[in-house]
């Protein structure tokens, strides 16, 4: 454990963001991209909820917003260079667009 140099709370060694104040620690595995699979260090917040609703579009109701919120997360990090999260707001626009596309063929034929 470590004190936060924010906060001064204790930190488990290794974490990657201070659970207390939010500070972010530069180098402890901030840029390992194991560890920003694991937890969201980096990313923009629309790219992790179209990251939930591509998942969610499974659900085929889901699926136009899981399409409009992974569009409006790419044109999102095309503004923030630094940021991570592309490979969700991907997910998220071809799952929402096939759900979309199985919703509309429901609704028309079944």
């Amino acid at each position: 454990m470590n004190p936060c140099p924010r906060c001064r709370q204790l930190v488990v060694y290794m974490t990657p963001q201070c659970p207390h104040c939010g500070q972010i620690f530069g180098g402890a595995g901030v840029d390992d991209p194991a560890m920003r699979m694991l937890l969201p260090v980096g990313r923009t917040p629309l790219s992790i909820i179209a990251g939930y609703l591509g998942i969610l579009s499974l659900f085929l109701v889901f699926g136009p917003l899981a399409l409009a919120v992974g569009i409006w997360a790419i044109v999102d990090l095309k503004h923030k260079p630094g940021k991570h999260g592309l490979g969700r707001a991907i997910f998220a626009v071809v799952m929402g667009g096939l759900a979309t596309i199985l919703l509309g063929v429901v609704l028309l034929f079944g």
